[in-house]
């Protein structure tokens, strides 16, 4: 359940992760939310984190009031449906029956990953069976629970429940399937670059965390588009096919949100609001006030 969480709240687990150790911001600082001015109503842009820890509670009052003040909270998925999702994503996840990762993997970045196994005191058996998309994921998110991080204490997750308890609409802007075959349609080759980053950025995964955690607290958007910019740097197809793409098939759905009789909050992970292609640039071009909180 957990693994399916992390991986629908949204994607590239190294780029998610940047955004996972987030402690309460502070009142004084700008957010990582935004205040989408519509016609009639409010669209509220929330930054999600899709893993904190146990104290990243509660949130900062800003983020409370926009959720009070919606009628309706839409997420990127349905996470009512994450039973569903879970099957799938084990399905779509596997290889081929006589496929095996150690098999596709090229022996320097094979050695590479037995390595990571073994820091993680596990074996072979744990990942074999992978896709390499599903295996750099999953090793990303083992490293960041054993330093404290949980999925089921991510932003999105969090306010869906408590969205579901307090009787608000909720909706999403995709399906878990179509998250999962954006990824699984990656080439091989693009999977297997996406492990080489990954293992290439793991020994410095937590502290990278904390360094990025000054900037969602003070919602220091320009610095967070940096820095998701240099990660995607040698992988700009991976980015407009991960991030890029998708952003232009949710601004319309977000731009007749603005024209609605009700407030509405959009929590989807940050990734998605900063940089020229983010959401909250996407919302401007198009006309709409857009002011951070």
């Amino acid at each position: 359940m957990n693994r399916f969480r992390d991986l629908s709240a949204g994607f590239l687990a190294a780029v998610l992760i940047v955004l996972a150790g987030v402690h309460p911001a502070t009142a004084a600082g700008h957010l990582c939310l935004w205040k989408v001015h519509g016609r009639t109503n409010t669209v509220f842009l929330l930054g999600s984190i899709h893993m904190l820890p146990a104290d990243a509670y509660p949130l900062d009052p800003r983020i409370e009031a926009a959720f009070e003040a919606s009628t309706e909270v839409v997420f990127e998925i349905d996470f009512g449906r994450a039973a569903t999702a879970v099957q799938e994503l084990k399905a779509q996840g596997t290889l081929p029956e006589g496929q095996t990762l150690r098999a596709m993997l090229p022996a320097p970045l094979r050695r590479r990953l037995h390595r990571e196994l073994e820091h993680l005191g596990l074996g072979w058996g744990t990942l074999d069976r992978m896709k390499p998309w599903m295996a750099a994921m999953t090793i990303s998110n083992l490293e960041l629970e054993r330093a404290g991080y949980d999925p089921s204490k991510g932003l999105d997750l969090v306010l869906y429940q408590r969205a579901i308890r307090n009787g608000k609409k909720t909706s999403q802007l995709e399906t878990a399937r179509q998250q999962i075959e954006t990824l699984d349609h990656l080439t091989p080759r693009v999977q297997i670059e996406l492990v080489e980053q990954t293992l290439h950025e793991i020994s410095d995964l937590v502290p990278e965390v904390r360094r990025l955690t000054a900037m969602w607290r003070t919602g220091d958007a320009r610095g967070l588009a940096a820095t998701l910019a240099a990660t995607f740097r040698d992988s700009p197809t991976l980015y407009t096919i991960l991030v890029t793409r998708r952003n232009r098939a949710w601004l319309p759905r977000i731009l007749r949100m603005t024209r609605q009789d009700h407030n509405v909050l959009v929590v989807v992970g940050t990734l998605h609001l900063v940089g020229t292609g983010g959401l909250v640039s996407l919302c401007r071009r198009a006309g709409l006030t857009v002011i951070q909180q």
